[in-house]
């Protein structure tokens, strides 16, 4: 037998949630489960910086200003998290990092275990993380000392998502708690649709 979450969750006397990207799916929670969202404001002001979205005419074109990016930010000691929508988008860019001599790590469907470990360190100092948008969700980044002086956590979307709230998720890993931070995205032609 099988039944879907929404059917799941229904038989409950009481549910509840809590997330960060509710409010464009008010409708939905309320449709699926007659859960009403309420926006919470945030504890402390936000400091995130959101850059503007560069759009490139092919994937070829936009790796070049992608790894360019990195490496720039990189060298400033800046930690940079790189959210993918594939594991292949993910390889690809990790091979033109190695090209490049940045150190980094890929975090994949394939690491359960370390997902929060690997993730949790991503405000390190000089950090490079590549990881799939679903990968460490809900994980806390802290950032150190020295990463908040550069500029704290540099989060790049490389590609659109089905979904907004991915997107979104993605881009609130970094400037959490009043701490400084950035986001980014690239997009191309030839992302898919």
């Amino acid at each position: 037998a099988s039944i879907t979450r929404q059917r799941f969750y229904a038989l409950y006397n009481m549910i509840c949630g809590l997330t960060g990207t509710g409010a464009e799916s008010a409708g939905e929670f309320w449709r699926f489960f007659k859960m009403p969202v309420v926006p919470i404001p945030l504890h402390k002001p936000s400091c995130r910086v959101i850059e503007p979205e560069r759009v490139f005419v092919d994937h070829e074109s936009m790796d070049v200003a992608l790894v360019e990016d990195i490496v720039r930010r990189y060298q400033t000691g800046q930690p940079i998290l790189v959210g993918t929508r594939t594991i292949r988008d993910s390889e690809r860019i990790s091979e033109k990092l190695q090209a490049r001599s940045v150190p980094h790590r890929v975090l994949t469907a394939k690491q359960d275990a370390e997902e929060e470990e690997i993730v949790s360190h991503a405000g390190v100092e000089g950090s490079v993380l590549i990881a799939t948008n679903m990968a460490g969700r809900g994980t806390h980044i802290d950032l150190s000392a020295t990463a908040k002086d550069v500029g704290g956590l540099h989060v790049i979307a490389v590609e659109r998502n089905e979904s907004v709230r991915i997107d979104r998720q993605l881009i609130g890993r970094g400037a959490r708690q009043g701490h400084p931070g950035s986001a980014q995205s690239f997009v191309s032609a030839d992302d898919y649709l």
